[in-house]
């Protein structure tokens, strides 16, 4: 029987189950903020900002950028990214 990776398990490869939860209270932490800065702005889009769409980008750009998740969380800076994320501009 082949194993089958999930997209999360196979997106979250280089990170501990330890790292993942911190990634995602990380994550929740960010969608909060974001959801807080942008609401009420009719060219904003909750969803693509959800804590689980924000796990899944800042999981990926930590591995892009071959980081811990510590160092994910240390460095990762969303207001710095708003290009990038696709934020309209305020």
């Amino acid at each position: 029987m082949k194993h089958i990776h999930t997209f999360e398990s196979f997106l979250n490869e280089g990170y501990s189950s330890s790292d993942i939860n911190k990634l995602k209270d990380f994550a929740k932490k960010v969608s909060d903020e974001i959801i807080a800065d942008y609401e009420g702005d009719s060219k904003f889009d909750k969803e693509e900002f959800s804590p689980e769409a924000m796990f899944d980008y800042i999981s990926d750009w930590g591995q892009t950028n071959n980081m811990s998740a510590k160092d994910v969380i240390d460095e990762f800076v969303w207001s710095e990214l708003t290009d990038e994320l696709g934020l309209p501009r305020n």
